[in-house]
């Protein structure tokens, strides 16, 4: 599947949800996740734990940016709002095959992708429809939105209006809020370190000042497209990055000196030990 850089990576995403939606067979009533991850990916504990986490709960994760990237469109008076997220997403069985199956893009003359972003509830009463296409957001130039991170959440969940509050509540993943400009919001699954101003997170403030940790700092928002790339980690940050939440890293250099990784992060913990 040809894959273009932010215009399509999603398409070759959707051929591997599709292999492994259909080449699965499992009995009846066991939870299934289907995760993306990448290449230059490892992860942050041993695969029980990781099991044990994913499986805690039915619904999919999605790390949602910071309210200040979603794209937005004015329909009949109100703001629609279409929340930009990573593309390391980890979705349930009827998730994944609803993006496997809607997934449909027109072509327009410059390759970028126009698809449908859903409206259910509060948004298709305001609209009257059953989706938008995303051309239709931000005044119809979405291209700086990857589709990887606009389509999968506009096709599966669709369209967020704020309520009074500014939020609107999704089963599994919480509130999103127009009110955080600043943290990711949602379940975030994979660290990924785009620029060294959103490191309001103490794990990733700490690995941008470790002197034991090898960091090629992010390109994103100095004129390159790049995360920071991670050629080693010190055993503290190794140990952090094990307390918490997440459960992958990247991007991990494929000539990282990783002398402790396996020890620190991929040993079982008493909890989970046989």
């Amino acid at each position: 599947v040809p894959t273009s850089y932010c215009n399509d990576l999603l398409s070759a995403s959707v051929q591997l949800m599709k292999e492994a939606l259909f080449s699965t067979a499992v009995p009846p009533g066991v939870m299934e996740k289907f995760i993306l991850v990448s290449d230059t990916t490892l992860p942050l504990r041993p695969f029980s734990e990781v099991y044990s986490v994913l499986t805690e709960h039915d619904t999919s994760d999605f790390c949602i940016y910071p309210a200040w990237e979603w794209l937005q469109a004015k329909v009949n008076d109100t703001l629609l709002y279409a929340p930009w997220h990573h593309q390391w997403i980890v979705l349930n069985r009827p998730d994944a095959y609803a993006l496997w199956n809607g997934w449909k893009p027109t072509w327009d003359e410059y390759d970028w992708p126009d698809f449908n972003i859903s409206l259910h509830g509060a948004s298709h009463t305001i609209a009257k429809r059953k989706h938008l296409l995303a051309s239709e957001f931000d005044d119809g130039h979405p291209s700086w939105a990857c589709a990887d991170g606009l389509a999968p959440f506009g096709i599966l969940y669709g369209a967020l209006v704020p309520g009074g509050d500014g939020g609107q509540y999704y089963p599994g993943i919480g509130t999103l809020t127009l009110q955080e400009k600043s943290r990711n919001q949602g379940r975030c699954r994979t660290l990924v370190l785009w620029n060294t101003t959103s490191t309001q997170e103490h794990v990733k403030q700490f690995m941008v000042d470790d002197p034991g940790t090898d960091i090629v700092l992010p390109t994103w928002g100095d004129g390159g497209g790049d995360p920071a790339a991670f050629g080693g980690f010190s055993d503290d940050a190794l140990r952090r990055l094990r307390a918490s939440d997440y459960l992958f890293i990247r991007k991990v250099l494929p000539n990282a000196t990783l002398s402790n990784y396996a020890k620190v992060a991929l040993s079982e913990s008493p909890k989970h030990a046989p």
